[in-house]
Parts: C-alpha cells; sequence; structure tokens
C-alpha cells in the first residue's frame, strides 16, 4: 500500500527508468488519438488490430510530488505492463466533506491529489499504458444528507438513521455497494458517482474521463455479486449487520416480486408448498437462516425464486450503470463504446459468477495457493502447480463463449518459493484459453527513493499494511516475480502461443442456475457425465469455454472433447507450441519467436530453433527467451531474457506445524492457501532478499553484431557483452534481465 506520507518520499533516478524504457519495454507508443477500445467478436480492438492486456493492480493516488508520480508511471512501463487497473482509486479526491457529493476543485500544478492523478493518467497515455476504471472508486459518497437525492417518501428519519448505522470505511466494506442494488436512493448516489467520475476534466489531457482514450475498460461494480446475493440468501456476513430498515425494504421487494410472478396465494402454495402461519403473498418473510456453511438448506422451488429475484435486482441497476456511462459521451467516442463489465466475481458460485457474465466482458480472479498439508508431497509444506494435473482455474473459468474474458486480479500469496512460474504459467494458459487480459495484483510501492530503491524486504501475508494474505501478493520489491512477469508479459501480450482450435463448450441451463444443489457448481456439480475435476482437465487438455443459457430446460451440457485424468504430459499450440509434463514438473515452450522451460531437474535443454541452454545451477528454475521485434529469434534484433529460480528474506522463518489444516476436510484451498499461511510465517526476516541466482550457458544461432546487456533490478547496466553466438548468467551477477540487440 502507498504511504500516505507521500512528501517524505524522494525521487528516483530518472536518467536510470528512462534508459530501463528505452532498453526493456513494449514499444514506447502512446495511446493513440482518436482511437478506443471495443469488444468485437469476442475480443478487445483497437481499430483493426486485437489487443491483449498484460496489467497490474496499483494504487498510487497520494502521489503529489511530481517526480514520485514520473518515477512510478515509468516503472510500471519498465516492468513491461500496457495497462493498469485503478484500484480503488479517487479515494481522496471528495475531500472531508463528503455531504456535497462533489469533487474537489484543483488547478494545474498545485500538488493536490487530484493534480497528481491526473499527471499520472497523462504519463500513462504517453507511455502507451491503458487504464481499466474498476467501479471500486473509494468511499461510496453515502451520507445521511443523501436522502435529498430523489424526492421525499416520508422514510427520511429511518433511511437517515439506517445510513447512520452503516460501515462506510474507505468504500471497501461491501455492505453499501450492494445496498445499490436494492434501494433507490443507494442507487442514485452511486450512479451520481460515477458521473462526477466521469464529468471530470484532467487538466493535462483536456479531456473529460469519459472520452480519454486511456480509459479502456470500464467497470460498475467489483465482487458486489457475491454482496447482493449473499443478502438475497442470508450469508450472515452481510445480512447480520444489516440495519432494519434496509431489511424491510428487501422483503418488501421479495413480495412485489412473488406477487408479480405468482399473483394469488393459491398459486405460491402450488410451487411452494404450505405456507408459514400468517403468511401470504406480500407478508412473505425472507427465508433468512437456511443458508448455512454454503450448503443450501432452501427447498428447491424457495432457492429457484431467491435467485431470480436476486438477478432482477442485479439487470436492473446494471442496466441503469451502463445506460448512465455509455450516455456520458458522444457516439463513438470514450465511453460510449469501451467495453464495460457488470461485475467481477472471486468465488466460483453459480448465481454469482452468472449475473458477473452480464456486461461486455467477463472478469474472474486466479490466484494460485502454494501450500499442502500432505507431508506425503516432496515439496511439503509448499505446492508448485507445474507439478499437478493441468488444471488452469476453477471450473466456472472456462471464459464464457463470444466475450473477452480478462483475470481481473491474480497472483500467489508470498511466502512461495515456486512463485517464478506463475506469470509464465497464467500467460501461457492465458494463450491457450485465448483471454485478453491478465492483471497482476498488486503493484503498491512501499517506499520511492534515490539510493538503491529496490532493495527492500518482501512482504508476506499478514506482515504487510493490510495485515492480511493480500500482503503476500505485493511484488514491488519482489526481483523474482517482476523479472518472470516482464518477459510472461511478452509470451500474452503478443498472443506467441496459439489457442485451443476446438475448445469444448460446457452450457449451464435453466435447471442448474435454478437448483440449490448446484450453488457451488465451481467446486462440485451434479451431472452424470462429470465431476469437477473433469471439466478442469477438460479445460486444461481441450480448451474450454461457458455459455449460460436459463431459456434451456437442462442442467449440464457439454459439446466437445471431455477430458478424464490426464496422467501423462499434455501438448498445447500448433506443433506442438507448450509441452507441460506435469509428472516430472516440468513445462517446455518451443516456438520461432519464444523458447522458454520452467520447473524442476533441468541442467540442459536444446530447443528445435538453435537455442542451447546449459549447465542450469539450480534445481527449480524459470527461463524465457522471448522476441520483441517479430523476428523469429535466430534473426531478432530485440530479444529480452529472464532466468530466475527463487529468493526469500534474510532470516525469514516458517513453522509448517503452525499450518491451519481444518480446510482440508472440506477441500477448502481458499484458506488453506491464504488464511494457513497467517500463523506459519514465524519471523518475516529482513533486507537483502537472498536472492538464489542462475548460472547457465545460453547458445544462440550466430548473428553477427549481436551483443548482451545485462541490467539489475535497477535497471543499471551491469554489463554489455558479445552475444554473436550465445552469453553467460553467472550466480555472482545480480541479473535481473538481459537485453540482446545491436550494439
Amino acid at each position: 500500500m502507498v504511504r500516505r506520507d507521500a512528501g517524505s518520499m524522494v525521487a528516483l533516478s530518472f536518467a536510470v527508468l528512462y534508459l530501463s524504457l528505452l532498453l526493456t519495454s513494449p514499444a514506447m507508443a502512446q495511446v493513440p488519438a482518436g482511437q478506443y477500445v471495443v469488444a468485437r467478436e469476442g475480443h478487445f480492438y483497437v481499430g483493426d488490430q486485437r489487443i491483449r492486456f498484460w496489467g497490474v493492480n496499483a494504487s498510487p493516488h497520494s502521489f503529489t510530488d511530481k517526480r514520485h508520480v514520473e518515477a512510478f508511471a515509468r516503472r510500471v512501463a519498465a516492468l513491461g505492463f500496457n495497462a493498469v487497473r485503478a484500484h480503488y482509486f479517487l479515494d481522496q479526491l471528495y475531500g472531508s466533506n463528503l455531504s456535497k457529493r462533489e469533487y474537489v476543485s484543483y488547478t494545474k500544478g498545485d500538488g493536490s491529489v487530484w493534480d497528481g492523478l491526473d499527471y499520472l493518467l497523462s504519463l500513462y497515455k504517453e507511455l502507451g499504458i491503458y487504464c481499466y476504471g474498476a467501479e471500486v472508486f473509494g468511499p461510496l459518497p453515502l451520507t445521511r444528507e443523501a436522502y435529498d437525492i430523489l424526492p421525499d417518501d416520508g422514510s427520511r428519519e429511518q433511511w437517515q438513521a439506517a445510513v447512520a448505522k452503516l460501515d462506510l470505511q474507505g468504500g471497501v466494506n461491501p455492505l453499501p455497494w450492494a445496498l445499490a442494488y436494492l434501494d433507490d436512493r443507494v442507487a442514485a448516489v452511486k450512479l451520481k458517482h460515477f458521473r462526477n467520475v466521469l464529468d471530470h476534466v484532467n487538466q493535462y489531457t483536456g479531456k473529460r474521463y469519459a472520452e480519454d482514450e486511456v480509459f479502456a475498460l470500464w467497470q460498475t461494480t467489483n465482487e458486489t455479486a457475491g454482496s447482493v446475493f449473499g443478502i438475497v440468501l442470508d450469508d450472515p456476513k452481510y445480512t447480520h449487520q444489516m440495519p432494519e430498515f434496509f431489511v424491510q425494504e428487501i422483503r418488501r421487494l421479495w413480495n412485489d416480486f412473488l406477487r408479480r410472478k405468482y399473483g394469488t396465494d393459491a398459486a405460491l402454495r402450488g410451487a411452494w408448498g404450505p405456507m408459514a402461519a400468517g403468511e401470504n403473498l406480500g407478508t412473505v418473510a425472507l427465508p433468512w437462516g437456511h443458508l448455512k456453511t454454503g450448503q443450501m438448506k432452501l427447498a428447491p422451488p424457495v432457492y429457484a425464486d431467491l435467485v431470480a429475484f436476486g438477478m432482477e435486482r442485479w439487470e436492473k441497476h446494471s442496466a441503469d450503470c451502463v445506460a448512465l456511462i455509455r450516455s456520458m459521451a458522444p457516439p463513438g467516442v470514450g465511453c460510449s463504446v469501451v467495453p464495460i463489465c457488470t461485475g467481477a466475481t472471486p468465488d466460483p458460485v453459480l448465481p454469482m459468477a452468472w449475473a458477473s457474465a452480464s456486461g461486455d466482458f467477463v472478469a474472474a480472479n486466479d490466484y494460485h495457493f502454494m501450500l499442502t498439508g500432505d507431508r506425503r508431497n516432496p515439496l511439503y509444506p509448499w505446492r508448485s502447480r507445474l507439478t499437478e494435473a493441468p488444471v488452469l482455474h476453477s471450473g466456472l473459468w472456462l471464459g464464457v463463449k463470444d466475450k473477452p474474458f480478462v483475470v481481473y486480479e491474480g497472483n500467489v500469496h508470498k511466502p512461495a518459493p515456486y512463485r517464478a512460474e506463475y506469470p509464465l504459467f497464467n500467460g501461457l494458459a492465458a494463450c491457450w484459453q485465448d483471454y485478453d487480459g491478465l492483471f497482476l495484483h498488486s503493484l503498491y510501492p512501499m517506499v520511492l527513493r534515490e539510493d538503491e530503491p529496490w532493495t527492500d524486504p518482501l512482504i508476506y501475508a499478514f506482515n504487510g499494511f493490510w495485515k492480511s494474505l493480500f500482503d503476500g501478493c505485493l511484488f514491488w520489491t519482489d526481483e523474482i516475480q517482476c523479472a518472470a512477469a516482464r518477459t510472461a508479459g511478452e509470451v500474452f501480450r503478443q498472443g506467441l502461443i496459439s489457442p485451443a482450435p476446438q475448445p469444448t463448450t460446457v452450457t449451464v441451463g435453466k435447471q442448474a442456475i435454478f437448483d440449490p444443489k448446484y450453488y457451488r457448481f465451481g467446486r462440485a456439480h451434479w451431472d452424470e457425465r462429470q465431476t469437477l475435476s473433469d471439466l478442469e482437465w477438460t479445460q486444461g487438455v481441450y480448451g474450454g469455454r461457458l455459455r449460460y443459457d436459463p431459456a434451456w430446460d437442462g442442467r449440464i451440457r457439454v459439446e466437445g472433447r471431455s477430458a478424464v485424468h490426464p496422467y501423462a504430459a499434455v501438448a498445447w499450440g500448433r506443433g506442438p507450441q507448450v509441452r507441460w509434463d506435469w509428472p516430472q514438473g516440468q513445462v517446455v515452450v518451443d516456438t520461432s519467436r519464444c523458447n522458454a522451460l520452467a520447473g524442476f531437474s533441468w541442467q540442459n535443454h536444446q530447443f528445435s530453433t538453435g537455442v542451447r541452454v546449459a549447465g542450469l545451477s539450480r534445481p527449480y528454475v524459470s527461463f524465457v527467451l522471448v522476441t520483441q521485434d517479430g523476428a523469429p529469434i535466430g534473426t531478432s534484433r530485440r530479444l529480452l531474457c529472464s532466468c530466475v529460480s527463487t529468493g526469500e528474506n534474510t532470516g525469514l522463518r516458517v513453522d509448517p506445524t503452525k499450518m491451519d489444516l481444518r480446510p482440508l476436510a472440506t477441500g477448502g484451498q481458499w484458506l488453506l492457501g491464504g488464511e494457513s499461511l497467517q500463523g506459519m510465517v514465524v519471523s518475516p526476516g529482513t533486507a537483502p532478499v537472498d536472492i538464489q541466482r542462475v548460472s547457465a550457458e545460453i547458445a544462440l544461432p550466430p548473428l553477427a553484431g549481436r551483443v548482451c546487456r545485462k541490467l539489475d533490478f535497477a535497471f543499471r547496466r551491469l554489463a554489455e557483452e558479445p552475444a554473436a553466438n550465445g552469453f553467460t548468467l553467472r550466480e555472482s551477477e545480480p541479473v535481473y534481465l538481459c537485453e540482446l540487440g545491436a550494439p
């Protein structure tokens, strides 16, 4: 997380950062004027060119010194990202008086938060970095005074008292955002908030946000489907803190839904069976208290009506949000055409995933949990995805047919000694699945300073600003992940692995969507043909797409090839281009423009391009050599190479006996992989990070005049060596990346 005391920071070396851009960043083309990102034929385009986003979640909105803004923007570009998901941004821009629900004004160059943010967006635009505008723009400006945003209906005192009881801490609490789907006044406040965002004029670009080309994507809500359906289906996290006024309002909406659907008490009883004493249309209680620990206890007809009710509320407010956003720019300009996501969900729960798939593109997260409680595992207490059967994501993250698909957040939670595989694994899987964006979580800088700026310690789960498992995802100071992400991003953005030629389509019909047995479809469903693992293996072996079809009176229909447990290696792409030998814990990429290997027990490997990697000095590595100029490796004048293993803080102490194994009883990988880290980290250690650097000999096809520039993590040039026939990596050299090209 960015320190709020931004004034205590000092500037980075701009000369070093500019050099880093020249050497390693993608083409430094500006975001093109007058062209906007659109969704077409299931993908994102700018003009006639498809665009893939290799992005990062970041929130540098406390930078008010232009030196810090420039340093951050150039560092993002140097790390190879072409998009930033603005995560929790704009949270200081209303000023101290939220009741006005208007942004504070600023003057260009006044050093305010607004000034710093707009300057940052202008730099992104110059550097060819797009912005993915998420909904969580800080605190929803919801106060007692907001009652007057709509005409008085006689509920002033009750509504204001209920709002006063809500937790509005920084807008992170999901309940206020969820109430926008269930309360017209809260919805009006949110829509006014959107209007404020889109109407704001960036004084550095001279454009309203609504019309600025830098905004490639908009998202109307973040993980709120879980809150909305959690309220409807009685998740205690939401319903137990619900002010009574809103409880009564939701009950009124629920009864209105039932009246419109059934019309008479007899029709309702015919569907549900006997009613509770005194209940009839108009007085039906919300059946809260029937959802226990994720196991549905509701009768199927009641559950089906609750899901339909929740979806009706979801679609209504989502449509209002989209209509407003589309209306804020002239036809063909900015937010009138850019793709809008109406939900992003982290949980493979069917109603929430279905709701979140209703926009122009679909967004889901992908965190890898790299712990195991199985002492028989040779890596205990750690896991490597490369040593396990080819499961890409949860069963719901197959990608939705005919819509762009974005991983809006994802990473591993440190400590994780095998984290170097994550960027390459996800980049390859995203190519195979033909995804359109991957956004790592997250790039929150702790400090910026001139001297040795990248020597801070790693941040581990529950040992950072948030005191949560997501502290372990911060990678600003993680040389291993930054290097691996830099080269993997090139593979994904260029689409160097061909997608699955005939992906299997899994259609989810009405009988699944509205059946409580399928509530946790992403973890276990009841189709006779397959188990969840089979769906995941199908995705890994053949590629996969989902289709939601509530009009089809069926459960699950699988069209295409269906995998059983793959006990041997799998292959992706034409050729094949990727071989994932999971029994050996190895993955190899062999194409004309990318050679890569990751995993265990490597020493030597010969690629079909003539590249040979020999003498790898570590038992676990991630090596990527990728061209940046579109030419084959043998003739390319611009190649990038990373070769990393692992590294941890000096003095890190982990005690696996303190791992919380209770989730193993129910197979809960979320808790096992995240919360279980809390007790394991006995001491997070200190700087410097003890990086296990790799020695290797890399032979290349001969090319006269080629040189190898070795850079450290601060992008300082360590050496420039002739590389006509290859180059050497040495454990004694603090090499972050190698750039190969003309002198």
